[in-house]
């Protein structure tokens, strides 16, 4: 028999609410978000239960996987979408019961989530691009420094050998003889 879960996601506890068919609840608890916590809800439940719970931050991941990987239907709710259904008393035990009676009634805004294979990959992308954006501010502050002193990396410099040389002839002043140096060899007189 389908029963409807509504799960309030918390950074270290989450609420859930099992619905029955009828509307009535069956059961309610608090779980940890945690492997431990996770383990508890999934005994809970079985593969007929249908999953709804808002997506905040990243909290919801490690649950969303859990239940994907066991195959229990889990529909992740567009929180900007369900608050205007939310009455003024909002509490964990609420909002758990709220969501688990919209998707009960098919009221769910569902947000998409891409297959376990394909979740990493905006990840992956995103730490690519801070990556690229922190070495490219530590060139600029090589850059900088370069550019307050006078000095010029001439594409002659650029030779492995000449490369790792070149930083070393430079002289600098004050607090630039710090951190210039070690800004300069990361960068290897490629300017």
């Amino acid at each position: 028999m389908i029963r409807y879960v509504g799960i309030d996601v918390g950074k270290a506890k989450c609420r859930a609410a099992i619905v029955n068919q009828q509307g009535d609840v069956e059961n309610e608890f608090f779980f940890e978000n945690s492997k431990e916590g996770i383990g508890e809800l999934v005994e809970a439940l079985t593969v007929e239960d249908r999953v709804v719970m808002e997506s905040t931050g990243n909290l919801w991941l490690s649950i969303y996987a859990a239940l994907d990987s066991l195959r229990i239907k889990v529909v992740l709710a567009n929180p900007m979408q369900t608050k205007a259904s939310y009455s003024k008393k909002k509490t964990d035990k609420v909002d758990a019961r709220k969501l688990a009676l919209l998707l009960k009634a098919g009221l769910v805004s569902e947000s998409y989530v891409p297959p376990g294979y394909l979740r990493e990959m905006p990840a992956l992308v995103r730490h690519r691009l801070s990556l690229v954006k922190l070495r490219t501010m530590e060139k600029n502050k090589v850059h900088a420094v370069l550019d307050k002193y006078g000095y010029r990396c001439g594409k002659s410099d650029s030779s492995v050998k000449a490369g790792r040389e070149w930083p070393g002839k430079l002289e600098f002043s004050g607090l630039d003889r710090v951190g210039s140096r070690r800004l300069l060899w990361l960068l290897l007189a490629r300017c």
